[in-house]
């Protein structure tokens, strides 16, 4: 089977470093021929698929330059330019199905329009499908949702990351049940080393003191950077001592750096660029927090639990799903997140620790992911099929 991994968002996160690993998955079976299609719109990505098909001689890379338009949201509904671009791309590789790597469902419209336009079954791989009401109420919001109510009956499948968001689909978005599988990522704890922290911390040229990780891409709708710099700002008396580290890009980057230097917090707020290699990171920290007003869930929460890193986040979707009581506070609420940041050391103990990281060793880890991508992708792919010969039939 042909199989088109579409890449067409500008970010680069968690969610793309698991489609990597799915292709991985289908590259190792000799079922699949496994095709990446890339718009050129984040260069991180671009690097990191031009390695995976070095190392993967089944693995093409095709990349294609389309043009922005106003509104993606206008363009795939008119066929426009973008979409058409997309279009033509996608029949020149003619898969037999196409895996739309999307972080939320109106992210690669033009993408999800060129399949529909083609008669291209496509599967959306996509990790968080809140409803954008429930995230900021407004009137937009709500227009918003009304029209995306059309977007989430365009693709022919889902695979989405948590029982959580497939209930969601079922429920909110009235997705066939059938028609949304789930496959449970984690880190590739293959390539995880184990570090000593003192030697990590000398690595990185950190001083002794309590290290809180914020890693991430730097956006403030959603990971709430801004949320948490205020909140330390107006905390910091309580909070001395700590040393804080943002670590990564993305859109907000510049008014993270605006807004810490408006607050006067340069002592207690440094900046990294993101790290490919974040394994060097994790074993220097004494905690991750996680400030997002949503989620799907984190790869990098995944990754600090591995590493026996303690991990406070926000009380929703997939940090609720498999963090303690202890490590969660409620969502956009800064003096709990400071009471419980200010506990942290002594609340969650070595027991809570070492069971996180168990989880990931034994659940939440690549390997068991890309065997569940891939039966995935083959229930989906008969289900289309006996769904098209019964068409046929009709």
């Amino acid at each position: 089977m042909n199989i088109l991994f579409l890449f067409d968002a500008e970010a680069f996160g968690g969610h793309e470093i698991t489609a990597l690993a799915a292709m991985e998955g289908l590259a190792d079976d000799a079922r699949y021929s496994v095709t990446a299609l890339h718009t050129k719109r984040n260069q991180h990505l671009i690097t990191a698929l031009k390695e995976l098909s070095r190392r993967y001689t089944r693995v093409r890379t095709v990349f294609v330059t389309v043009n922005n338009c106003f509104s993606e949201s206008v363009d795939a509904l008119r066929h426009g330019g973008r979409t058409r671009t997309i279009a033509h791309a996608i029949r020149s590789l003619n898969p037999e199905l196409v895996v739309n790597v999307q972080g939320f469902i109106t992210i690669g419209l033009c993408a999800t329009a060129a399949c529909r336009l083609l008669g291209v079954p496509v599967v959306s791989y996509v990790p968080m499908v809140h409803k954008l009401w429930r995230i900021r109420p407004s009137v937009m919001s709500f227009v918003h949702d009304v029209a995306n109510r059309y977007w989430y009956s365009c693709p022919s499948a889902y695979i989405t990351t948590s029982e959580r968001m497939k209930i969601k689909l079922t429920h909110e978005h009235c997705v066939d049940v059938k028609k949304v599988g789930v496959a449970e990522y984690g880190p590739n704890i293959s390539t995880l080393p184990a570090i000593d922290k003192n030697a990590a911390r000398a690595e990185l040229g950190w001083s002794n003191g309590y290290h809180v990780g914020i890693v991430g891409r730097i956006e403030f709708v959603q990971k709430r950077q801004d949320f948490l710099i205020r909140a330390i700002s107006k905390y910091q008396k309580e909070l001395r001592g700590l040393q804080f580290v943002i670590v990564g890009d993305g859109p907000n980057l510049d008014d993270a750096v605006q807004l810490v230097h408006k607050h006067n917090l340069g002592e207690m707020i440094r900046f990294m660029e993101w790290q490919s290699d974040m394994w060097r990171v994790y074993p220097a920290l004494d905690a991750l927090l996680l400030p997002s007003r949503y989620e799907g869930v984190p790869l990098v929460m995944m990754e600090a639990m591995f590493y026996r890193v303690p991990v406070l986040a926000s009380n929703v979707d997939g940090m609720r799903d498999f963090l303690p009581v202890e490590c969660l506070f409620r969502e956009g609420c800064d003096s709990d997140m400071i009471s419980k940041m200010k506990k942290l050391s002594t609340t969650v103990t070595s027991e809570t620790l070492d069971q996180l990281a168990g989880l990931v060793r034994d659940r939440l880890n690549t390997k068991i992911f890309r065997d569940s991508f891939v039966r995935e992708i083959l229930r989906i792919h008969e289900l289309l099929t006996i769904k098209t010969d019964s068409t046929q039939v009709l």
